[in-house]
Order: structure tokens, then C-alpha cells, then sequence
């Protein structure tokens, strides 16, 4: 299946994304109303059926009315794959949930053979963001996520790229290139990163970084 047919067909715009971090409370589950923020994560190692899933979810109406982003990104390493659904920062207990969202979510996560152990699965994610604020720095090497950031974790990062190193300065919510060891520096002259979509990029060194 064209994913990116998908994205056309359905009016979902391409966006760049992260895994999600365990919240801390839970809920039971319900669509989001018009507008509201959400989060609809799946770590899979079954990529196509899970976005061919997810497409029929959001043509439900479950995702509630307005755009919806879609983010693809491989992850490295063995991480536990799950389905993973946020409202408005609280982690939905769709597994305790009959209503139609939670009937539904669980099938998608049966049809994946989730919960389990997986070895660099695919992240497919779909959500909205109404807000300004950055809720997470993501850092991806050649395409695959290797680190994120809390905007709180102000400091100096070193990551080491394929030509050399580059070292980012992380302040509050923005990001800048302090230093890198590319031949044209590109990405050092590049405008900081301040606002959820603003990224960096370093072709040299096959970095990427975005925030949300």
C-alpha cells in the first residue's frame, strides 16, 4: 500500500515524530472531540497492516473532526511494541474501555500480535497538536530515532554524526548548532529550533532534529 496515498486521500499532513514516554495517569477511553489533542502510537513490526488500520480508524470519525498528522520512523534496538493511545497528556486505558474506541483499539492490537518484544520496529503515529509549546526534542541518525529530549533538559549534547560530531545547545524549548565538524556547516547557520516542526538538518552527518 502507497502510505503516502493515504496521507493524501485522507488529509492527513506528514509530520515528523517520536516515541511517547509512559504518562503517568490513565482514563477510559473515548474519541477526542473536535480539536483535541491526541496521540494514537503504534510500535510494530508489521508497518503496513498497522497504517492500513490506523486509516480506517481515523476514516471512523474516532480521531474526532480537524487535521490529524502522520509521522513513520524506524526505531533501533529491541524495544516492547505496543499500541499506545493519549488524550490530552493522559494515557488511555482503551484495554478496560466497550465502548466503540476501545472495541476497536484492541483489535488493531490483537491484529498486530501486541504486546510484545520487537527488534527495530517501525513507530507509526498519528496526532494533533493544537498547541505552540514544544513537548519533545526528537534526534534521529539516518532516519531512525535515537534520542529525545525533554525541552526542561537544558545542556550541551555532543552526538556523534557519520563525518564527525555536532553539539547542539538546548535551551528551555530552544535548539541551536553550537558546533559541528562538517565541511560546510550548513546546519550551524541554520535558525534555531523554537516551535513545534522547526528542525535541523545535517546531510553530512545524517542527522536530523525536530521538535513537537
Amino acid at each position: 500500500m502507497d502510505r503516502r496515498n493515504f496521507l493524501k486521500a485522507a488529509g492527513i499532513f506528514a509530520a515528523a515524530g517520536m516515541v511517547l514516554p509512559n504518562a503517568a495517569k490513565s482514563m477510559l477511553a473515548g474519541a477526542p472531540a473536535e480539536g483535541e489533542n491526541f496521540s494514537l502510537e503504534v510500535i510494530t513490526g508489521n508497518a503496513d497492516l498497522a497504517v492500513q488500520m490506523l486509516e480506517e480508524f481515523a476514516k471512523s470519525g474516532m480521531l474526532g473532526s480537524g487535521s490529524i498528522n502522520y509521522s513513520e520512523y524506524p526505531v533501533a534496538g529491541s524495544v516492547m511494541g505496543d499500541l499506545i493511545f493519549v488524550k490530552d497528556n493522559n494515557l488511555v486505558d482503551y484495554t478496560r474501555s466497550f465502548d466503540d474506541t476501545g472495541l476497536k483499539l484492541r483489535e488493531i492490537r490483537d491484529m498486530l500480535s501486541l504486546p510484545g518484544m520487537l527488534t527495530n520496529p517501525v513507530r507509526v503515529r498519528l496526532y494533533r497538536n493544537s498547541g505552540f509549546e514544544v513537548k519533545n526534542i526528537i534526534i534521529a541518525k539516518k532516519g531512525i530515532i535515537i534520542s529525545k529530549l525533554s525541552p526542561g533538559n537544558s545542556g550541551i549534547y555532543t552526538l556523534n554524526g557519520k563525518t564527525g560530531k555536532m553539539v547542539i545547545d538546548v535551551t528551555g524549548s530552544s535548539v541551536k548548532v553550537k558546533d559541528t565538524e562538517c565541511r560546510h556547516k550548513i546546519c550551524k547557520q541554520m535558525s534555531s529550533i523554537r516551535k513545534p516542526g522547526d528542525y535541523i538538518t545535517c546531510i553530512p552527518n545524517e542527522l536530523h532534529i525536530f521538535a513537537e
